[in-house]
């Protein structure tokens, strides 16, 4: 998730971002690019789900966080894991913005933005999976009807996702 405002510029190699108070703490991604390479060579397609209540908050604007994705996206391709698509709610409950304070059907842990993709993409949620580093994640999976997973910050993305593809695509 990239609900912070970053303290580094971008580096496809280590993305750190502080904490935004009452947030939670510090992401990091530490190889993005090869962490979606096994579930590209798997044949899925990719998305991102984000909640960046950061742009309700004013801490960074809605061009900053194209431009981050942008440049996730374009280093993740080069590595031959392309993205497919990101969707993202700008929504916060302390959001200063009024228009993006009130309730909304996007914001994790809701399902809106997982429905968004799926229609657009005519994605089966039942046969998909999501994987999270937040609660909020596996139930807005769960809500979708998806195969929701939380991943810690112990794992690593690529492994955790391998072991998932093993129970759910099983090889014959």
């Amino acid at each position: 998730n990239l609900d912070a405002t970053h303290r580094e510029p971008i580096d496809s190699e280590s993305i750190t971002f502080a904490p935004i108070p009452d947030e939670p703490p510090i992401v990091e991604i530490t190889d993005p690019a090869k962490d979606l390479q096994l579930e590209a060579d798997a044949g899925l397609l990719l998305f991102i789900i984000t909640n960046q209540g950061g742009i309700g908050r004013e801490l960074f604007s809605e061009a900053d966080m194209h431009a981050f994705n942008n440049k996730l996206c374009s280093d993740a391709a080069q590595a031959g894991a392309a993205i497919t698509d990101i969707a993202f709610c700008p929504h916060h409950p302390k959001a200063i913005i009024a228009a993006l304070r009130g309730p909304c059907d996007c914001r994790k842990p809701a399902a809106g933005m997982i429905f968004q993709l799926a229609k657009k993409w005519h994605i089966d949620c039942a046969r998909s999976l999501v994987i999270g580093d937040r609660p909020s994640d596996v139930e807005a999976g769960n809500k979708a009807g998806c195969h929701s997973y939380l991943i810690d910050d112990s794992q690593r993305l690529d492994e955790f996702a391998n072991q998932l593809l093993k129970i759910h695509r099983p090889t014959s």
